[in-house]
């Protein structure tokens, strides 16, 4: 046989970097400041603390973040599909372009949370609460909202198609081009809301202009 004909000894799997599993210390990975592109899905991450950190494009798929300390964390991109979320803290989180459909969000505290084009659609966010929340352009069809309190939320632009908001709180939202239609606004208090070329149904005036500005 040349040495061209060889034979070549097979090559060892070559495992996809950024892959989580359950045997890997989370204790000496969370205290990398970059996390980005890895993928958690699944994984118990009850309580961890993400504070801060690079999560852009990371998978939290099914993952249990309970509790979880993810106050001014980059999560662009990143996937919350599926997440229990329940009691996270989110404070000046950036989610722009995250998606946390059918996420677990109830009871949880926002504050200067940025969900720009976000998918938030069918999440659990009941009971929540939002002061000065970005939701410009996010896409929140079908989530739960109902008890929610939210101080000056921005939606611009958002699909709220379908949405609960039944015996929730809004105070001074912006609804410029926002897709209202199909939303429960029963026992809803909604102030000084801005409404401008916003689409809702007919049964939805007399509570969006209760005390609205339309310019």
């Amino acid at each position: 046989m040349t040495s061209s004909e060889s034979e070549t000894p097979p090559s060892e799997p070559v495992e996809q970097q950024g892959t989580v599993s359950e045997s890997d210390s989370f204790d000496s990975l969370l205290q990398c400041s970059d996390l980005s592109g890895f993928d958690f899905s699944g994984c118990d991450l009850h309580g961890a603390t993400l504070q801060g950190k690079r999560l852009t494009k990371t998978s939290f798929e099914n993952a249990d973040l309970r509790e979880a300390d993810l106050r001014h964390a980059d999560c662009t991109a990143a996937c919350f599909n599926g997440a229990n979320l329940t009691g996270a803290l989110f404070g000046n989180a950036k989610l722009h372009q995250a998606s946390l459909r059918r996420a677990n969000l109830r009871d949880t505290k926002f504050d200067q949370t940025d969900f720009t084009l976000a998918d938030l659609r069918e999440a659990d966010m009941s009971g929540s609460e939002f002061v000065n929340v970005g939701f410009n352009g996010a896409d929140l069809t079908g989530v739960s909202l109902n008890r929610a309190k939210m101080i000056v939320p921005r939606m611009r632009t958002s699909i709220l198609r379908d949405v609960d908001l039944s015996d929730a709180e809004l105070e001074s939202p912006v609804l410029r081009s926002t897709d209202l239609r199909g939303a429960t606004l029963e026992g809803t208090s909604i102030a000084n809301a801005d409404t401008h070329n916003a689409n809702y149904d007919e049964h939805h005036v007399a509570i969006l202009f209760a005390t609205s500005s339309k310019e």
